[in-house]
């Protein structure tokens, strides 16, 4: 989106807002669901660059597993690798080893110029675009789990394990974040400014113990592979692919986005009428106090 978008007349803005991909469904999932299920599924719909969105990107096959599985917590040294496709082998291994952390991000919370910079974009675009794992550098397809974060506990840079359902800060510019606050204060960094809104560095982010269930996913990003001239071209295939895989797990039905904000399914809607069907929702919530 153009830095100057909003000082656009309205007639110019029409013009500019970039059209999202459009995106043929050929789905058996598409042909069972009732008005009444689009609306739920609509109700999910989300600015994917609002704060305090958790999510995870996955890739590599991980996806595969996902709908069924729910985000599985890995060891660190297994963190390049596919989740483990049999839960109750994962299962296992957890309790045994008590072990096994979920990585992610969390919007709002990433130096954003930064991550701009480095992913080498000029444009205005979304904190997920930027990000690590999902910049354009990173050739391969990219599914962006976005997931809400509210039913999970927060913890302090000084958090030495973590039980279930909590998280923090994985690593802060590089530093291990096992460092005690004293430790950091060592070092002339006051943790206590930093945190809980701290500018996290994408590549690391945050860990979570031990699972993210499916029931808690929010929506999919979808960044197909190959240089972005592509995207458009090979979405539709990815947007098939996921939803045959939603198909599998009916109770697990999100919306789609790309990496812009554009929603794909259930409906398609540019990134603005994205915004503006959010923010009318919301007001009419607040209306029906």
């Amino acid at each position: 989106m153009p830095e100057n978008f909003e000082n656009h007349d309205e007639s110019q803005q029409e013009e500019t807002v970039e059209q999202p991909p459009e995106i043929k469904v050929e789905s058996q999932i598409e042909q069972e669901l009732s008005p009444e299920v689009i609306e739920k599924i609509m109700a999910k719909v989300v600015n994917i660059d609002m704060p305090e969105i958790g999510y995870h990107v996955s890739f590599r096959g991980e996806i595969e597993t996902i709908f069924q599985n729910g985000l599985l917590g890995q060891n660190r040294e297994n963190r390049d690798r596919c989740q483990i496709a049999d839960r109750k082998s994962w299962a296992n291994e957890i309790r045994k080893n008590k072990k096994g952390v979920v990585f992610f991000n969390i919007t709002g919370r990433s130096d954003k110029e930064l991550d701009r910079l480095n992913s080498g974009k000029s444009e205005e675009d979304t904190e997920i675009s930027y990000s690590y794992f999902v910049r354009p550098q990173r050739k391969g397809t990219c599914y962006v789990i976005l997931f809400d974060i509210s039913n999970f506990k927060e913890e302090g840079l000084d958090a030495k394990k973590l039980g279930s359902k909590k998280y923090k800060p994985d690593n802060v510019s590089g530093r291990d974040v096992e460092m005690g606050y004293e430790d950091w204060k060592d070092t002339g960094f006051d943790p206590e400014k930093y945190f809980p809104y701290s500018r996290i560095n994408t590549e690391y982010g945050y860990v979570l113990s031990f699972r993210v269930a499916p029931k808690f996913f929010e929506g999919i990003v979808i960044k197909p592979s190959g240089p972005e001239t592509k995207h458009k071209e090979n979405m539709s295939t990815e947007v098939q692919k996921v939803l045959k895989l939603m198909a599998g797990n009916k109770n697990v039905l999100l919306p789609i986005y790309d990496v812009h904000g554009n929603l794909l399914w259930p409906k398609q809607m540019n990134y603005e009428e994205v915004k503006k069907f959010v923010t009318e929702r919301e007001k009419q919530k607040e209306e029906e106090k």
